[in-house]
């Protein structure tokens, strides 16, 4: 038996996106259901599918003017990095000169970096704090890594960072939660 596993993605214009996620191939006497790197390998997949879509339409708004509805001039690009718990995701990210009806003085600015706002997602943020405040560093990133499909989206240095920012430990673990808005990093 043959699958194929896809993701539809419709856009505000009532556009569609269709991305390939997997293909599995499986007897009646081979593995049931998902090998963990077939469901690491798909969440991959679907997070950065999902965050390319999303930085799309934020590059779009931001691409033209709030007061007057025209389009900004375009200064350039540059790549960004954004952590997930499902693996660095590198983005695309333009800058637009600030329209002169908003400012005489020229400068420019990133709707993707405005978007992002920082360049980790709160679950990844959420999840090494958990494991930072109760497990020794290497074990939580080893621990995560045969868990999640990280691609080294985290390191020791930035647990520790993030940890010591906070001087998270074991009892002021359960205060954190994935919808706070403080950030480490």
């Amino acid at each position: 038996m043959k699958m194929k596993v896809q993701l539809v993605i419709e856009d505000e214009s009532g556009g569609s996106t269709t991305t390939d996620l997997i293909d599995i191939e499986r007897g009646a006497d081979g593995l049931i259901g998902l090998s963990l790197a077939e469901a690491k390998a798909m969440n991959g997949n679907v997070q950065r599918a999902l965050i390319d879509a999303q930085a799309r339409e934020a590059i779009a708004r931001g691409a033209v003017c709030s007061e007057c509805k025209e389009g900004l001039r375009r200064n350039g690009t540059h790549k960004t990095l954004y952590r997930t718990t499902f693996g660095r995701i590198e983005l695309t990210s333009p800058r637009f000169y600030t329209c002169r009806c908003q400012s005489a003085k020229r400068s420019s600015r990133s709707p993707l970096s405005a978007w992002l706002g920082s360049h980790i997602s709160p679950a990844l943020e959420y999840l090494e704090a958990q494991f930072a405040g109760l497990l020794p560093y290497g074990v939580s990133a080893r621990i995560l890594n045969t868990v999640l499909p990280l691609d080294h989206a985290t390191s020791i240095t930035s647990w520790k960072r993030c940890a010591s920012r906070r001087a998270i430990s074991a009892t002021s673990v359960n205060r954190f939660s994935i919808g706070s808005t403080s950030r480490c990093g």
